[in-house]
């Protein structure tokens, strides 16, 4: 499940001017942005959570579809702020 899809889905990009455009756009760049930062810091934190018996490669990958969904559930909330404080910084050059 991609963030940015979702969201251009949600909304109708044609009803906006040019500007706004931009806005929605970057702010679902930042979204994507800290989602994609969530995963690899939260793969990184988990990368020693014991394995499945004998190494079992199903639990790995359960755990990494767990990863992906629990970092976009994140970011689509109000997340760790990541997201928010890269839009405002870099809004104000639209």
């Amino acid at each position: 499940m991609n963030i940015e899809n979702n969201v251009n889905k949600a909304v109708n990009l044609d009803k906006y001017n040019s500007d706004e455009k931009k806005k929605i756009e970057l702010k679902n760049a930042c979204r994507s942005f800290e989602s994609y930062f969530l995963k690899q810091f939260l793969k990184e934190a988990l990368k020693d959570f014991p394995s499945g018996q004998n190494g079992d490669f199903s639990f790995e990958v359960a755990r990494d579809f767990f990863i992906d969904a629990f970092a976009e559930k994140i970011s689509e909330s109000k997340g760790f702020g990541i997201a928010e404080k890269l839009y405002n910084d870099l809004s104000r050059y639209i």
